[in-house]
């Protein structure tokens, strides 16, 4: 069981994932094992003995998406699959003002992409914010989780916001409107 999905040709950095064994295989050369037997683009970090009452996906509290944007004048190709290539003014200091309007509990239909069935909308973030560090900028999103496209709906927005297209004051009506059509456009998977 893993504790959430990703969109196609996004990356996690860490996922945990929970199974049962009867393998006589060590919890410290659980790991070497099975990197032997995955594809190249996935790599098992560590292996821990867990109580039978844990689950990744019930278990989890919190869960972080860093998006990066590449802001150079030419795109890279060593950064095609990892960064959005972004040659736009970028308001950066309206971004991170925007960012702090998504801290919080908020119903967030406004950041999502229709499509599995939830419970409910409402989300905590728990932390929203922005950093530049040379030609890369990267937004930081942790919340005790997301919807469907809910990052990326996010991202497409503080774009926006990046661009002067939306005000960051805007972003609190935008959630309020509870309206997907009101919010900037989900950004590509990066």
């Amino acid at each position: 069981t893993g504790c959430g999905r990703t969109d196609a040709g996004v990356h996690a950095l860490r996922y945990v994932a929970d199974f049962r064994t009867t393998s006589g295989i060590s919890t410290e050369k659980l790991p070497a094992a099975l990197n032997s037997l995955l594809p190249r683009d996935i790599s098992v970090l560590a292996a821990f003995e867990i109580p039978g009452s844990f689950h990744s996906t019930r278990s989890c509290v919190r869960k972080e998406y860093i998006y990066k944007i590449h802001l150079g004048k030419t795109r890279s190709p060593f950064l095609r699959d990892l960064a959005l290539h972004y040659p736009y003014p970028f308001n950066f200091a309206e971004v991170k003002k925007a960012c702090a309007n998504f801290v919080g509990t908020h119903d967030f239909s406004a950041m999502r992409t229709l499509g599995t069935p939830v419970k409910s909308t409402v989300r905590t973030m728990y932390s929203c914010d922005a950093e530049i560090s040379g030609d890369m900028a990267y937004i930081y999103m942790c919340a005790n989780g997301f919807l469907y496209n809910m990052a990326r709906a996010i991202t497409g927005t503080l774009l926006e916001v990046a661009r002067n297209k939306t005000s960051a004051d805007g972003i609190p009506e935008i959630l309020l409107s509870r309206d997907r059509a009101r919010a900037g456009a989900t950004a590509p998977a990066h």
